[in-house]
């Protein structure tokens, strides 16, 4: 809806309202791809733009087998880990993030209303929940590998009170899904989880006073969060002229990525001990992986509002841009692997630190 706070002259607003009006409306959506893309509305004026370039033949042409990327974690809470040798693993959650926006508001400068607001949403698509569930898969069996390298003694049948499993796929409590191994489904406290996930008390009973099977276990809760994109946004500015938006395609780990656990804490606690192994600064690459296509645009008509600031009408112009990060199955695969291989390489021996202390 507009907002008119004075009129100019009718017959020139008249013939200049028409003339914009006959102008172009929504665009059409792009046939060229790019690593990134922007968005920016300001008072007079409103672009978008993409760039870096790349197909996705020559994607598909790209390694699968990439080293490991540099995971750094840092423990909280990591007591009583020594003399500890056996480790239940009840599950690995992997959450994919598969859409995203960002947002900019812009109220205009100085005493005019010239309202801007520019908007970015993606997906990602080209990750099948079969793929999400086999990279899980993947995930944990690499861990339990090197817990059995590391001397660990892991214990394979759930133990007695251990909570039901919910199955290989869930939501996270951000919205994405969340994947679990085919042979060791999720469980209520993995991280991720939206439902009882993410506190690692869950399994508290299988550590605490009372349970003797428990005082030299170590419940182990592991779990890596996946994003595609940074987004970038000017904010919200009451009194500025110009709300800017972007994004870039990167693949990296993010925040809360690791491992919860509990154990057993000896006299005079004699209880559960709960802490963590969390990423401790961020991790990714900037490695291609998908490409970004524009599917959509449901901006206002730039060319009426340009026209109407010109004029000095004030008025609210959105601008949204709507993007696809397709991304390439097999490159996609290959940069998980080299996540969790670091991910799980530096949680081991966070764990080994632990229990030298």
């Amino acid at each position: 809806m507009l907002k008119w706070n004075r009129f100019p002259a009718m017959p020139v607003a008249l013939a200049l309202a028409a003339a914009l009006l006959a102008g172009p409306g929504l665009a059409k959506p792009s046939d060229n791809s790019s690593q990134s893309a922007t968005a920016t509305s300001s008072t007079n004026y409103a672009n978008s733009s993409a760039s870096g370039g790349m197909t996705m033949e020559q994607l598909q042409a790209m390694p699968r087998e990439l080293p490991a990327l540099t995971v750094p974690l840092k423990g909280q809470f990591v007591r009583f880990f020594a003399g500890k040798r056996r480790v239940y693993v009840p599950s690995f959650s992997l959450m994919i993030t598969q859409s995203g926006e960002a947002k900019a508001y812009a109220g205009g400068s100085g005493s005019s209303d010239n309202a801007r607001v520019s908007e970015i949403q993606t997906t990602l698509t080209g990750i099948t929940d079969d793929l999400g569930v086999s990279l899980a898969g993947e995930a944990y069996a690499d861990l339990i590998t090197r817990l059995q390298q590391a001397g660990y003694d892991v214990v394979t049948a759930p133990p007695a009170g251990s909570p039901a499993p919910i199955g290989t796929t869930a939501t996270s409590f951000s919205g994405q899904p969340v994947y679990g191994p085919r042979n060791a489904p999720l469980t209520p406290g993995m991280p991720w989880l939206k439902l009882g996930g993410g506190t690692g008390t869950t399994f508290n009973s299988l550590v605490g006073r009372g349970n003797p099977d428990g005082e030299d276990l170590i419940v182990l809760l592991p779990g890596m969060g996946i994003d595609y994109e940074p987004l970038q946004s000017s904010g919200n500015r009451l009194y500025g002229a110009t709300a800017e938006v972007g994004t870039r395609l990167r693949f990296h780990i993010i925040g809360f990525s690791g491992a919860l656990f509990a154990l057993h804490s000896p006299q005079p606690y004699n209880a559960h001990w709960n802490g963590n192994f969390l990423l401790e600064n961020g991790s990714g690459t900037d490695e291609p992986f998908a490409v970004l296509v524009q599917t959509g645009d449901k901006s206002d008509s730039r060319a009426l509002h340009t026209g109407l600031a010109l004029l000095g009408v004030s008025s609210r112009f959105k601008q949204k841009k709507i993007y696809e990060a397709q991304a390439e199955p097999g490159r996609f695969a290959a940069l998980t692997r080299a996540a969790f291989q670091g991910l799980n390489a530096s949680l081991v021996d966070q764990i080994k630190l632990a229990a030298a202390k």
